[in-house]
């Protein structure tokens, strides 16, 4: 069985990370989104002039923004999973076990 993951280092990220001392928004910072069910989106995003600030200040307020850590920084590991592979892997594993099965019967 082969399974694509990606694993990122993530922090909560903080004002600094998002905004510069005049508190306007620094594009091109790379984000990720958790999802209100404590999951994370897999979709990695880049805050630009075309990024909804309003939904962005949103997540941020609730502390759902989180950037790329260093190695010295307090981290929440992140899986980015291949779900449509799984799936495709776990259709065949299912079939081979229903050969299995009939030849057994």
């Amino acid at each position: 069985m082969t399974y694509r993951c990606v694993t990122f280092r993530t922090r909560v990220a903080t004002k600094n990370d998002v905004s510069d001392s005049n508190g306007k928004p620094l594009f091109g910072v790379n984000y990720f989104c958790l999802r209100s069910d404590g999951t994370f989106d897999s979709k990695m995003y880049v805050l630009d002039e075309n990024t909804d600030i309003d939904e962005f200040k949103t997540l941020y307020a609730y502390g759902q923004i989180y950037v790329l850590a260093t190695e010295k920084q307090n981290v929440l590991p992140f899986n980015c999973i291949d779900w449509h592979l799984v799936d495709k892997e776990l259709d065949y594993e299912l079939e081979q076990l229903d050969k299995l099965n009939k030849k057994s019967a």
